[in-house]
């Protein structure tokens, strides 16, 4: 038993590994890019009853695009004055 351990540790090397860890990571950039939206859904529920209890006035509304949450404020640019730097 123990030379089966020892031919095991020998197979499993640093650079098998890095190949394996490479080969996975486009499969979890596209299960992370299909489920960022179905995971981000709650929370922007959680935030858009926590705006509409506290913050009516200052956020028009909370929208969410794919896996991007947006704030629609009702803030209002300000005039500059002439030679004013934004």
């Amino acid at each position: 038993m123990t030379a089966d351990r020892a031919s095991a540790r020998r197979d499993v090397t640093v650079g098998r590994f890095a190949l394996r860890t490479l080969g996975w990571l486009p499969v979890a950039f596209v299960v992370w890019y299909v489920a960022a939206p179905v995971l981000l859904y709650p929370a922007v529920l959680v935030v858009r009853g926590a705006v509409h209890a506290t913050l009516r006035t200052l956020v028009g509304s909370v929208e969410q695009s794919r896996a991007i949450v947006t704030f629609v404020t009702t803030l209002k640019p300000v005039s500059l004055a002439s030679g004013a730097v934004l």
